[in-house]
């Protein structure tokens, strides 16, 4: 659990590793901000939650778009990760 306002820059590449939640419980409001061009990539069985009474600000532009994606994205697999859940 991430219990702490995050913010991702778009000169960093983010690698998810495993179960990655963002706030805890009903009482925890943290915020995870994603900034236009941020590029975050699952690994095998990785997934991010944004939990209740927590917030995220991706607001990703045409020329700088926020990305999901398998870290694996050669040998691209359905399942791989298990994406975005809020």
């Amino acid at each position: 659990y991430l219990n702490a306002n995050i913010s991702l820059k778009a000169d960093n590449a983010y690698v998810l590793e495993g179960d990655v939640r963002i706030g805890g419980d009903n009482s925890d409001r943290s915020t995870l901000t994603l900034e236009p061009g941020t590029q975050v990539y699952g690994s095998a069985g990785s997934y991010l939650v944004i939990s209740r009474g927590s917030q995220i600000f991706a607001n990703g532009t045409a020329a700088k778009p926020i990305v999901f994606s398998a870290l694996d994205r050669q040998n691209p697999v359905p399942g791989f990760w298990g994406g975005l859940v809020i």
